[in-house]
């Protein structure tokens, strides 16, 4: 294999398995209680704002990607996480983490 390739390969691994420490990290600090309080944060910090589009009437987000968000702000646009469409019969989104493909020659 080209060695091009191999260090791509090595360096997406290395992004990934940041990516997953970081967020592995978070979610075994944040527990529900932990995560409502950041959140009423946020907002009191008018960062979202009491009548922020982002929220429906009772102060939940509308969609997970806002939620994610406002938990874990480090990694916000993180490339290597990949949010699904919200399913509005099932009310259900998930997010996941992607690899890359090669780079074209």
């Amino acid at each position: 294999m080209d060695q091009y390739y191999v260090n791509e390969l090595e360096s997406q691994n290395h992004r990934a398995m940041k990516s997953i420490r970081k967020l592995q990290a978070k979610m075994e600090t944040v527990t529900p209680k932990l995560a409502q309080q950041e959140l009423l944060h946020e907002i009191k910090d008018n960062k979202l704002g009491k009548n922020n589009s982002k929220m429906d009437e009772n102060g939940n987000f509308r969609n997970i990607n806002d939620a994610f968000n406002a938990v874990f702000p480090e990694m916000k646009n993180d490339p290597l996480i990949k949010f699904s469409s919200f399913d509005k019969k099932t009310k259900f989104q998930s997010f996941e983490l992607v690899f890359g493909a090669l780079p074209e020659e």
